[in-house]
């Protein structure tokens, strides 16, 4: 989970109700959500994904694994051997397919982005770190948070926009 901080001019919305800017903050919430799912969740499935998001090394990651024997007994060997790559969350490509049919439910006070992939529900533990793919999955650059903002932003402006126009017109 991440918050986004947007600060938002009310000199604007004077003549909103409450029921109205909740409804135009549930419309930002909605896109936002799936502005995330369509646009920054593929970035997870690249291969710099793991350098960008920190994610935990898997077994058969490091400069001198590949010059093993044992790298093809590795997780990383055996996805090289059997599927011919080497993305990060990836492993048969179920797991990507599952999460970019994602659901935004949103709300005027955040919204949520549910994405039913059983595969990243398993948290394993092994040597002294934790792989847990779902909050790997989530994770936020902070340059993806300005983005997310300067987005939320946008997309205020132009709900705020066309409720003044669609008030203009019933007048």
């Amino acid at each position: 989970m991440f918050l986004i901080n947007v600060e938002i001019d009310t000199r604007f919305g004077e003549d909103l109700t409450k029921r109205v800017h909740a409804a135009i903050i549930k419309k930002v919430h909605y896109r936002l959500g799936a502005y995330w799912l369509h646009e920054i969740r593929p970035r997870h499935f690249t291969k710099q994904a793991p350098q960008i998001y920190g994610y935990a090394p898997r077994q058969g990651e490091g400069p001198r694994s590949k010059e093993k024997k044992s790298f093809f007994a590795s997780y990383l060997g055996r996805k090289q051997k059997t599927k011919r790559h080497q993305r990060p969350l990836v492993f048969s490509g179920t797991s990507e397919r599952l999460s970019a049919q994602g659901e935004v439910r949103p709300t005027s006070k955040r919204v949520r982005v549910v994405m039913r992939v059983p595969a990243f529900n398993f948290v394993q533990t092994r040597r002294g770190y934790t792989i847990n793919m779902r909050e790997e999955l989530t994770r936020v650059t902070q340059s993806e948070r300005n983005q997310l903002g300067r987005v939320a932003a946008d997309i205020y402006q132009d709900e705020l926009n066309r409720h003044r126009e669609t008030v203009r017109e019933t007048v």
